[in-house]
């Protein structure tokens, strides 16, 4: 009833913005009082703006935990939506795994993708090799090296009056 409410609401109102919101808000408060406290002005506001490529829950940044209330106020995820919620947990574990090898040294593109100690030991070594392969840089000679000649223009190409 409340997202039923909240669409039409929406499509009958020429306001835009924090005022849209508000009214909307102020609607379903004094429909249903406890509307707002069970699901959140965001997830209520997320119905009216939803965008045209997505699902109501694009809006809501974080995304809230799924629950069988939400799901049936926002609707069903769209595909982007559903892999947010489905990689929380594991961005959360290597979150941790990241920040670990970021404070034992190693920059953190290349520690996003290790995954086990082997690999970090690997990485380890590969690096010490490449600091120690690392030529001496070049002394400046001071020789002006002379410029490009241009190249001549092709035969069919006549300059001047055709």
């Amino acid at each position: 009833m409340v997202r039923q409410h909240v669409l039409t609401a929406f499509s009958q109102t020429s306001l835009t913005g924090d005022r849209r919101d508000k009214l909307l808000l102020a609607q379903v408060r004094n429909r249903w009082p406890t509307a707002v406290d069970a699901f959140g002005e965001r997830a209520i506001v997320a119905v009216a703006g939803r965008p045209p490529d997505g699902c109501s829950w694009c809006v809501l940044d974080p995304m809230p935990t799924p629950t069988a209330a939400l799901r049936r106020l926002l609707g069903a995820q769209c595909f982007d939506c559903r892999v947010r919620v489905d990689a929380q947990p594991i961005a959360q574990r290597e979150t941790e795994h990241v920040n670990g090898l970021v404070a034992a040294g190693f920059r953190p593109q290349a520690a996003a993708n290790l995954r086990t100690s082997e690999q970090i030991a690997d990485y380890r070594r590969r690096l010490d090799a490449l600091n120690r392969a690392k030529l001496p840089p070049r002394a400046a000679t001071g020789v002006i090296r002379p410029a490009a000649r241009k190249a001549p223009d092709p035969p069919y190409y006549r300059r001047g009056r055709w």
